[in-house]
């Protein structure tokens, strides 16, 4: 399960146990760091191109599988959705899953936003603090808290409804990437984080 541009899009977290996860050789710290520096760039559309270099390059020190590319430092700087691709490789279609803690989850008041989406739920936990406005919570996430259960939904169908997601959202919530434990095992999974406390004040990531 290497190289680039992989077609495990429709496989889920149960489905491969047996990956290697390269990341799970990385420091917690120190990937977490990674994965909020990977979000701003994106939420930035990949425009800081040195920056892009650098995250590149620090999981390939990390022997992350990325198919060896001739001209991957020029097609990085200049093109975005290139490197978003490279990353979707990297972290094996993190697009596919959402960290869900509140009203979107099954049975709850906001589901049918995502209740026609192919896809399956699972138990997991997440390292942050919730805070409720009335009976909508917000997540703080950091990785020197104390694990919360929540659920992530997996579905190929996830990229094609985002943009929807996001307007449903709206402004006060960032879509970022945070490490979520699935049966175990830490997955890179989206989550929608309350917009005034991202990046966690704790992370060690300079905004």
């Amino acid at each position: 399960m290497t190289g680039f541009d992989r077609e495990e899009k429709n496989w889920s977290p149960k489905d491969a146990q047996g990956a290697n996860l390269w990341w799970e050789n990385v420091p917690l710290n120190k990937w977490s760091q990674w994965l909020i520096r990977v979000s701003n760039l994106r939420l930035n559309n990949f425009q800081n191109h040195q920056e892009v270099q650098e995250i590149i390059q620090q999981a390939i020190r990390w022997e992350a599988p990325l198919i060896k590319i001739s001209d991957l430092e020029k097609r990085l700087a200049k093109d975005p959705g290139f490197t978003s691709k490279v990353i979707d490789d990297l972290l094996f279609h993190p697009g596919t899953r959402l960290v869900v803690y509140g009203t979107l989850a099954p049975g709850k008041c906001n589901h049918w936003v995502v209740a026609d989406l192919v896809g399956q739920w699972y138990p997991a936990q997440v390292c942050g603090r919730l805070t409720y406005t009335g009976i909508i919570p917000y997540l703080t996430w950091s990785f020197h808290a104390p694990e919360l259960d929540v659920l992530v939904f997996h579905s190929p169908e996830l990229p094609d409804h985002w943009n929807r997601i996001d307007d449903f959202e709206g402004p006060c919530y960032l879509r970022v990437l945070i490490p979520a434990r699935i049966n175990g095992r830490l997955w890179p999974c989206f989550v929608y984080h309350w917009e005034s406390t991202w990046p966690p004040e704790d992370s060690g990531v300079e905004t």
